[in-house]
């Protein structure tokens, strides 16, 4: 019978040992993707990142090192829609969550989606439709009911099964628009506590997720980048179904971020003097 030897692996412990023979500043993440975007818009030999592989192991080691009072270290990971990396950050720790809900959110307001439109869209679509600008807040606006929804569940203990939703399959060719009653029936299941209208009622006039940091509304990356292939494969683009669906455009902003992009973001700033470089 093979042994688990995970659960003998406490990150804080690692880092511990790591920081005896190693003095650069230290970063621990949740996921590959938030270690492969940091590895590469950091300067070479900037830091050592960690994985954590969760946002909960991640927090918790943080808190771990703290305690331990080990200096020049940081966490990056995703606010998301709850308030768990808010009351973190009300205990002074060096947690630097990304500008909005997370990674992709953060460079769907960035230059990175700029630059990703101008590869992959049509210059003449794009033009017609309005522009970039027109592209990002169209796509914020048909999304809100969504946020809304994302933030109302995971604050309320909901359990709406956001992961089984299809959600390019529900966007309006025409105009990005996203039918609530729709979205509304689909996460609808027996479990939830609330019923299908009161779900439309949160959709439709419930609170705006916020970033407590930047004040600014928050949204899901992934569900930006959705819709957006839904728009490149018709409005502002002419990209076939493979080439627009939402993982592709999620690998591709990632690499549209440039370490000049990054570098210009209140988070990367907040990042370098938390680490004092």
């Amino acid at each position: 019978m093979s042994s688990d030897l995970s659960k003998f692996d406490i990150l804080a412990d690692r880092i511990r040992l790591h920081r005896q023979v190693d003095a650069r500043p230290i970063i621990i993440t949740e996921g590959v993707a938030d270690q492969r975007f940091l590895q590469r818009v950091l300067p070479v030999g900037f830091a050592t990142v960690f994985l954590a592989q969760t946002r909960d192991v991640a927090l918790e080691a943080t808190g771990q090192l703290a305690r331990s009072r080990i200096s020049r270290f940081a966490c990056v990971v995703d606010r998301d829609f709850d308030d768990q990396v808010q009351e973190w950050e009300s205990k002074a720790l060096p947690i630097v969550a990304y500008d909005n809900a997370d990674l992709e959110a953060m460079l769907w307001r960035s230059r990175a989606l700029d630059d990703l439109l101008v590869e992959v869209g049509s210059s003449t679509k794009l033009a017609t439709f309005g522009g970039i600008d027109r592209v990002r807040q169209t796509v914020e606006q048909a999304l809100l009911p969504l946020q809304r929804l994302r933030r109302a569940s995971a604050v309320g203990g909901l359990g709406l099964p956001f992961d089984a939703l299809r959600l390019q399959a529900r966007v309006s060719r025409q105009t990005l628009s996203i039918g609530i009653a729709s979205i509304c029936s689909a996460l609808w299941t027996p479990e939830c506590s609330l019923g299908v209208q009161e779900l439309r009622d949160i959709a439709q006039s419930g609170s705006d997720p916020m970033c407590p940091v930047s004040g600014e509304s928050l949204y899901r990356g992934k569900d930006c980048l959705a819709v957006l292939g839904v728009a490149l494969r018709h409005l502002v683009g002419n990209l076939p179904h493979i080439a627009a669906k939402s993982e592709r455009l999620e690998e591709a902003i990632r690499l549209a971020a440039s370490a000049e992009i990054a570098a210009s973001m209140s988070w990367y700033r907040r990042l370098t003097d938390q680490l004092g470089v």
